[in-house]
């Protein structure tokens, strides 16, 4: 195990960790340790296409609706449009215009 996790250039615990199957360990440290056992070819299987587990993965998902896009130049536009059409303004004498 000493030899393995120093010729891994990883720490004896992380290489516990490693065997354990941790996930908060990196990638990295899983594939120095299978290069140092000759596996790292096997590494190639792990990135394989899993069709089953990608079906089942992608039915898990969720899909979160989004609010329509919406132009925020033309909103911008038509407020002042409106506001040009009901604010009236009065001439000096009182009446609105």
């Amino acid at each position: 195990m000493e030899q393995v996790a120093e010729r891994a250039n990883i720490s004896r615990p992380t290489l516990l960790s490693v065997e354990k199957g941790n996930p908060n360990v990196t990638i990295g440290a899983y594939v120095k340790v299978l290069s140092v056992l000759g596996l790292d070819k096997d590494i190639i299987e792990v990135a394989k296409d899993d069709k089953l587990g990608r079906k089942l993965q992608d039915a898990k998902l969720i899909i979160k609706e989004r609010a329509p896009k919406t132009n925020l130049s033309s909103k911008i536009g038509m407020r002042a449009l409106n506001l040009n059409k009901t604010d009236h303004y009065q001439q000096e004498d009182g009446n609105k215009k």
